[in-house]
């Protein structure tokens, strides 16, 4: 918590840090340190606010560091490390084991609605493979984390709930974590734009990425069974199914 009201006769500068992303729950750790003081001999230290400061004869300067006061933090990355994954670029690898069905992440990053969405990658703010879709008209700009989690025909990991990042299979230590995009992607009279080429380097690969029906159904069906889509898909099927 801030002081009410600065120290009599204190002067109070504050500096923008690079501010990470945003992260839930993450406290405020406000940093209070003095400049140095030619003239202060001997510095005291008393608590203001819960706070140890140092107190000159002629200067006080409070500097607080803005990068936890706007409530943010590093995100949290339990058991994962981005690095460089090759051809594909960056990549996400687990620096511990996974079990079969824990989650590994939840994805975050800025809400959009498709029109939001079309316009962004319009005006090249987006690349089309980047927004994870959420809903039917609902989608996610991935932050700068999300967006490493690569693409594998032969995933280990599988997006569920809205965009839960969960274990398909027992994950070893030093092993990319990947998912299938074409299951989170749910088709549409605009899901043909979206397609890229794979080069994943899987046994299975599908040498393409689309949509939903661009997916075997027979794995569709085995994720279904196991619970690994994303809720908005599952009704989606539902819907079709009863149609």
């Amino acid at each position: 918590m801030l002081p009410s009201r600065p120290l009599m006769g204190c002067a109070v500068r504050i500096e923008m840090g690079a501010a990470p992303h945003a992260c839930q729950g993450a406290e405020p750790e406000i940093i209070l340190q003095p400049p140095c003081d030619k003239k202060a001999n001997t510095p005291r230290r008393r608590q203001m606010s819960g706070h140890s400061v140092t107190t000159y004869n002629q200067e006080h300067v409070v500097i607080i560091n803005m990068v936890s006061l706007v409530m943010r933090s590093r995100p949290n990355l339990d058991g994962l490390e981005i690095r460089d994954a090759g051809s594909k670029g960056m990549g996400v690898y687990a620096t511990r084991p996974f079990a079969k069905g824990e989650q590994i992440y939840r994805l975050d990053g800025r809400r959009l609605n498709f029109a939001q969405c079309v316009l962004e990658i319009a005006t090249f703010q987006l690349r089309i493979d980047d927004p994870l879709q959420i809903g039917g008209n609902l989608y996610i700009a991935l932050d700068d984390v999300s967006i490493k989690f690569n693409h594998s025909c032969d995933a280990n990991g599988a997006i569920c709930k809205e965009s839960d990042l969960v274990a398909v299979r027992n994950i070893a230590v030093g092993e990319e974590v990947t998912f299938d995009y074409a299951l989170t992607v749910r088709p549409s009279l605009y899901s043909w734009a979206w397609n890229m080429p794979c080069k994943c380097g899987a046994t299975a690969c599908r040498k393409k990425v689309g949509d939903l029906k661009s997916v075997e159904p027979e794995k569709v069906a085995r994720y279904i069974r196991s619970g690994l889509l994303q809720d908005y898909i599952n009704h989606y099927l539902s819907k079709a199914s009863s149609a």
